[in-house]
């Protein structure tokens, strides 16, 4: 399962504000590199979810779409014509 990008922007708020409030320096270096990671994780996110908006508009607008496939209603339609002639 991927992170929504305002779970990600939730995660670098915080990690900022650890940060800038810890005691420990090493503390306040580890929480500098999770803001990074999750800042970055946040744009990947964001991109996630700009592509999947777009696909689904897409499913949408294909599935609106009707098709003529009357000529089909006929004859029965089979990818492989010979499949039942073969011998056994």
């Amino acid at each position: 399962m991927q992170p929504s990008s305002s779970f990600c922007r939730q995660q670098q708020e915080y990690h900022r504000l650890r940060s800038t409030s810890a005691l420990l320096e090493n503390v306040r270096a580890m929480s500098r590199r999770a803001e990074l990671a999750w800042t970055q994780e946040g744009r990947e996110a964001e991109l996630r979810e700009t592509w999947t908006a777009r696909a689904d508009a897409s499913a949408a607008v294909l599935a609106a779409e009707t098709h003529d496939r009357s000529e089909w209603d006929e004859v029965d339609f089979n990818e492989k014509p010979d499949r039942g002639f073969a011998s056994s």
